[in-house]
């Protein structure tokens, strides 16, 4: 008898080794439904384009999963501890797969599959911490890893013959000779092959995650999309300012306010805005000022003596300021400085 077609939730991240999955489970005429998460601070417009590209481009459809303010609460608190940076990979990978399950089971799917690899991740990828996760999701025999499924015991699918287990690949550890010699065969060379992509192992990014958690009590998926932006400045428990980089961020920036922050910007001199996060008092209006003086691109030898400034606040008309140019140095702001 032949047996039916297997049905399978794939999560994929974009990268080589969830594209892979899903292309050995086409291999065996696998219907896939793709599930595809966006972090906090993703762009969610721009993510769930590209969500889409990748369902159109591998013929599948996709749901897009946007991790909230739950996800958030695991970020402050985790269970299983954080990597290098402020990653909680463990908690991360049980939380994703969760939800994955309620949609398995909604959409009567046999089983989840993801990317992973023995031995590719030091944090969740070893086989104790696989093993450790299967069993607080309660997914043991519904978790497919087709990258390693040789080395893994044989889910129920493979048990039921929904899935050739030897059509499955036995791939460990770091190198990618394996996953780039599928990649050519499947003619899908200009996917990205390095690099889990998270923001939150990146050593700058973390050191402000790290800030906010110690200095914010209430805490939103806002704010790690603020976290991504500029350069960040402490001058005391209350307040944090960010410096626009570009003039990218200084547009984004402006789309991030809400209640609570406010933003300094000159139109008169070429520089960053400020985006403030604490009180509107006269010390942390004299504090961006002076930042955005530090951090101004004006090259004429003779500054103006004063500047109109404008203050942007959520939900409110512009007010227009004028403050005193001063030439300084943003070495002086050292001692506030989050990151560089």
């Amino acid at each position: 008898m032949i047996p039916r077609k297997a049905k399978a939730i794939v999560l994929f991240s974009g990268g080589m080794d969830s594209v892979l999955s899903v292309k050995l489970l086409q291999d065996q005429n696998c219907e896939i439904l793709g599930l595809h998460f966006i972090s906090p601070w993703d762009h969610e417009e721009l993510s769930r384009e590209f969500a889409a590209a990748f369902g159109k481009r591998f013929d599948i459809p996709v749901e897009v999963v946007i991790k909230g303010q739950d996800y958030v609460n695991i970020l402050r608190r985790p269970r299983h501890g954080v990597g290098s940076g402020a990653n909680p990979c463990i908690d991360c990978r049980i939380h994703m797969l969760k939800i994955a399950k309620s949609i398995m089971e909604r959409e009567s799917a046999d089983f989840i599959a993801t990317g992973e690899v023995v031995g590719q991740r030091p944090m969740s990828q070893k086989r104790q911490q696989m093993d450790f996760i299967l069993r607080k999701t309660e997914l043991e025999g519904r978790l497919l890893r087709p990258l390693s499924a040789g080395l893994l015991p044989p889910t129920d699918a493979e048990r039921k013959g929904l899935i050739d287990r030897d059509r499955l690949e036995s791939i460990q550890g770091r190198t990618r000779k394996r996953q780039l010699e599928l990649a050519v065969s499947y003619g899908v060379t200009d996917i990205p092959a390095g690099g889990c992509g998270c923001l939150l192992t990146d050593g700058i990014y973390a050191a402000k995650v790290r800030d906010l958690f110690e200095n914010k009590a209430e805490i939103t998926p806002l704010d790690f999309r603020i976290l991504a932006l500029g350069r960040h400045f402490r001058p005391n428990p209350e307040t944090k300012m960010m410096v626009g980089r570009d003039e990218r961020e200084n547009l984004l920036m402006e789309t991030l306010l809400r209640p609570g922050t406010w933003m300094l910007r000159s139109l008169e001199i070429p520089g960053p805005s400020i985006l403030i996060d604490g009180p509107e008092n006269e010390e942390n209006m004299q504090g961006a000022w002076r930042l955005l003086c530090a951090y101004t691109k004006l090259k004429t030898p003779e500054p103006p003596e004063f500047v109109e400034l404008e203050c942007l606040r959520p939900g409110k008309e512009i007010e227009i300021l004028h403050y005193p140019f001063e030439i300084t140095h943003n070495s002086r702001f050292n001692p506030w400085r989050i990151t560089p």
